[in-house]
């Protein structure tokens, strides 16, 4: 009984057979596969992954009205602070991201709105004025006058909610092996015209990131890291998807039995490619070019 496994590593074929047209296609779509994968730098894989949020019930806010406005408070958040606009309340929270990932985009979507009672006017943020800048202040302080006034009659004489979106990248980095992207997320929205206030029970953060080819095993075919449960609690405090994503960035474990098998036709590709050639015809097409004229049957058993 002849098997058929494909291994995720390197980016060549051991063949047995050579001669046939069908043969040279399929060295072909090998070739290109490889080349895709190692050669050309400029190969990426875009992807998406969703990250959903429980946010702040209604009970956990505090609005005062001081004297200029209502001012929106929440244990634990900051604020949206463009000189102008409304000052909601908003929080900085770390998204962890699979090895090799750079963030494209950040959508965020809120569900589960509740209107507060009454109707309100919140307070803009106040001009930013830095100490010690090197320019004439009186220039500096009336140019951040002008933007101040330019943003409250936008956002205050606007019939939009606002924020218009209610999450953005706010910067991207590492910390230790983990890759992570920091989205600033607004719990709740406002509309100036009518002065309603409304609160949602969930966000949906949508990440739309892109992996180059030679990145995407690399924690694999490094050997990865071994465990480390302190600094895995440390992670689990500071991502909020951390039991999510946790498992791209320990090392893969082999079977000792597949590690002992041997194949009469092994495919090896990298972890980036493994999906697609696994969901398309690939893998049967070159099984039945490889045994047509044989009596054989083969067995595919994937090693991954």
């Amino acid at each position: 009984m002849k098997k058929c496994g494909i291994m995720m590593i390197a980016g060549i074929l051991n063949r047995q057979r050579k001669g046939k047209e069908e043969d040279m296609k399929l060295c072909m779509i090998l070739a290109v596969m490889a080349l895709a994968a190692v050669v050309i730098p400029g190969f990426a894989l875009s992807e998406t992954m969703v990250v959903n949020l429980d946010l702040p019930d209604g009970s956990e806010y505090r609005v005062a009205d001081t004297g200029n406005g209502h001012r929106v408070d929440i244990e634990g958040y900051g604020y949206l602070t463009t000189p102008g606009e409304p000052m909601l309340p908003a929080k900085s929270i770390l998204i962890c991201l699979p090895p090799g990932a750079r963030v494209r985009s950040v959508d965020v979507d809120l569900t589960g709105g509740e209107e507060f009672l009454g109707r309100f006017r919140i307070k803009p943020a106040p001009m930013i004025l830095p100490l010690g800048f090197a320019c004439d202040q009186r220039e500096y302080r009336r140019q951040m006058r002008a933007e101040y006034e330019r943003n409250t009659q936008l956002a205050y004489s606007s019939s939009a909610t606002f924020p218009p979106r209610p999450g953005r990248i706010t910067g991207s980095g590492s910390w230790r092996e983990y890759r992570y992207v920091s989205v600033s997320v607004c719990p709740c929205t406002y509309h100036p015209g009518s002065g309603k206030l409304t609160h949602y029970a969930t966000a949906q953060v949508g990440i739309d990131y892109e992996v180059q080819a030679t990145d995407a095993g690399a924690s694999s075919l490094d050997g990865g890291r071994g465990l480390n449960p302190p600094a895995d609690e440390e992670a689990r405090t500071l991502f909020v998807n951390y039991d999510q994503i946790r498992d791209l960035y320990r090392p893969l474990e082999m079977s000792p039995e597949a590690a002992l098998a041997s194949y009469d036709y092994v495919i090896i590709t990298t972890s980036a490619l493994a999906d697609t050639i696994l969901a398309s015809e690939f893998v049967d097409w070159s099984v039945r070019k490889m045994f047509e004229y044989s009596a054989w049957r083969s067995d595919v058993a994937f090693m991954i």
